[in-house]
């Protein structure tokens, strides 16, 4: 009970200069669709980009246009599928691996299907990975 109690040294701080801090609890980058959206503009400003600082700072207006765009935007709401179809995935207690399949096999739809077709995603899971 003493370790649970216990704050960790960045609480601490906070808490002596009279700070609020809020810890988000752990995750995985896959279960996260903004992470992908990060990704395209951090893929944007790589291709456009000299490497300079004055270079970033004006590349980095066009990677947020890029990503707001209209393409952008459904690029989005795709990443957003695949996470929901992940975490579905991962709340019916499939594995990583097989999880990822799934969601690949089943992209049109918002939720990895039933129990019932579970036994035919392992099956091809086995089929393609053994």
């Amino acid at each position: 009970p003493d370790f649970l109690e216990q704050k960790s040294m960045l609480e601490e701080a906070f808490a002596d200069v009279k700070h609020m801090m809020k810890l988000n609890p752990k995750f995985h980058c896959e279960l996260s669709w903004i992470e992908n959206v990060w990704g395209d503009m951090k893929r944007f400003t790589r291709a456009n980009c000299s490497y300079s600082f004055t270079a970033l700072r004006e590349t980095l207006p066009e990677a947020i246009q890029y990503v707001n765009s209209a393409e952008g935007l459904v690029r989005n709401k795709r990443y957003q599928r695949r996470c929901f179809r992940l975490l579905d995935a991962y709340h019916k207690g499939y594995s990583l691996a097989l999880a990822e399949f799934a969601a690949k096999k089943y992209k049109s739809h918002r939720m990895i299907p039933t129990e019932a077709v579970l036994s035919e995603i392992q099956r091809e899971f086995e089929a393609v990975y053994d």
